[in-house]
């Protein structure tokens, strides 16, 4: 009977230690996982239009933008102190000043607004509290084009279109932890995508690669 119940007892403490490591490595697994949003400023570089329609026949073929704004969510896992992989989407915002070497001030309006969707890898080096960063990523864009009032530039009133290219992102930046579970901290992002095509009104705009530089501030939760 004795020896019974002396099996029992380590039955059941066998039992209990493999319940509390199994609680133990889900709650480490979960520990990994994290959550963020930032925004910033968005500059975008000039882009050219690459074919030959009404927004290409005035002083140049080229299209700039004015400063912009980018607002981004992420989450991510943390495989490691020095390696994450994060999925990063958000919205850049920038409208246009000039269209085929033409001012937009007063004769028309338009804004590009891009919806990319990446997947990143980070490297990180933590010192402390402290922890620089470079990410690098790739995915898509949605470029989202709207303008108005484009019959003064020969085109149609009404512009409208949407495109999906190839994006590519590489940056660099720090997070620092505030608490066991909050951090903030700040980047540089270089987001780029391949070639656009836009038609809308019988009007196709085709254009270089758009090229952005951003500056934004950051906030994670780490679970």
């Amino acid at each position: 009977m004795k020896y019974s119940h002396g099996f029992a007892a380590a039955g059941a403490t066998a039992l209990a230690t493999a319940l509390n490591g199994h609680a133990q490595a889900s709650d480490s697994f979960f520990d990994h996982f994290y959550i963020g949003a930032g925004g910033g400023g968005a500059l975008a570089q000039s882009i050219s239009i690459v074919n030959n329609n009404p927004f290409a026949v005035h002083t140049s073929n080229t299209i700039k933008f004015d400063t912009g704004w980018r607002a981004d969510g992420y989450m991510g896992y943390s495989f490691c102190r020095y390696l994450s992989a994060q999925l990063d989407s958000g919205i850049v915002w920038n409208d246009l000043t000039t269209l085929g070497g033409e001012s937009l001030s007063g004769i028309a309006s338009a804004r590009l607004e891009q919806v990319p969707v990446l997947a990143e890898g980070l490297f990180s080096y933590p010192l402390g509290q402290f922890k620089p960063y470079l990410l690098a990523g790739a995915g898509a864009d949605f470029g989202i084009f709207h303008g108005s009032n484009f019959q003064n530039l020969g085109g149609p009133s009404s512009y409208n279109s949407t495109d999906t290219t190839l994006a590519y992102e590489a940056g660099l930046g720090f997070t620092y932890a505030l608490t066991r579970h909050l951090d903030i901290g700040a980047d540089y992002k270089f987001l780029g995508t391949t070639d656009h095509s836009w038609t809308s009104g019988g009007f196709n705009l085709k254009t270089g690669g758009t090229m952005e530089h951003t500056i934004e501030a950051k906030l994670s939760w780490r679970f």
